[in-house]
């Protein structure tokens, strides 16, 4: 749960609206540490080299996240601990492929980017193929480690979907951060998604 959280610290960060040079090369190493380290990291504890890489990973991901803040997925995941005690990382963890697949549109580029620091990938893959593997990897990297793929499997109450999306759209700074507008319409939409 907490080495996806630093992923989603990481890649919120590089799609912020206020992402720049120095939060880049921060949130792109991150990212490569973290897909290089979290798989052996969860399945061999005692793996010092990966619980490193995944520290390291973990740091610069914050050091990402406090110069360019974070997005949607963040200010999805907070009604979320608020209403039904969820841990934050698992909240995070859960709703960041579907955060990433509604904002894909919004910054191909920059998704391309992270699918090639998170994973290794053929080199000729065009923009729009690798920025659609980014997506895919997160979702990949989250069924590997253990993370939950619905919020039914967290007991989350669908009925409870307009008010969570409501609560959400008042984390202000997250939502202004997103790299694509969304409004509550919009959140209540994904939520819905994340319970399939």
């Amino acid at each position: 749960i907490t080495g996806m959280d630093a992923l989603t610290h990481a890649m919120e960060a590089f799609t912020s609206r206020k992402a720049h040079a120095l939060s880049d090369l921060n949130a792109l190493a991150a990212i490569e540490l973290i897909g290089q380290n979290l798989r052996p990291a969860v399945a061999h504890g005692e793996n010092l080299a990966a619980r490193e890489g995944m520290m390291l990973g973990a740091h610069l991901a914050g050091l990402a996240l406090a110069q360019a803040g974070v997005g949607a997925v963040h200010a999805m995941a907070y009604p979320l601990g608020a209403f039904f005690d969820i841990p934050h990382g698992e909240a995070n963890a859960l709703l960041l492929p579907y955060v990433l697949r509604y904002n894909l549109m919004a910054c191909a580029d920059r998704f391309a980017d992270m699918a090639f620091a998170l994973a290794e990938l053929p080199e000729d893959l065009s923009t729009a193929e690798a920025a659609a593997a980014c997506v895919e990897e997160v979702t990949e990297l989250s069924l590997d480690v253990g993370i939950p793929t619905s919020l039914r499997q967290l007991e989350v109450p669908e009925d409870s979907v307009p008010a969570m999306a409501v609560k959400a759209m008042t984390v202000a700074r997250p939502i202004a951060n997103n790299p694509r507008q969304v409004s509550a319409a919009d959140l209540e939409i994904i939520y819905r998604e994340a319970f399939i």
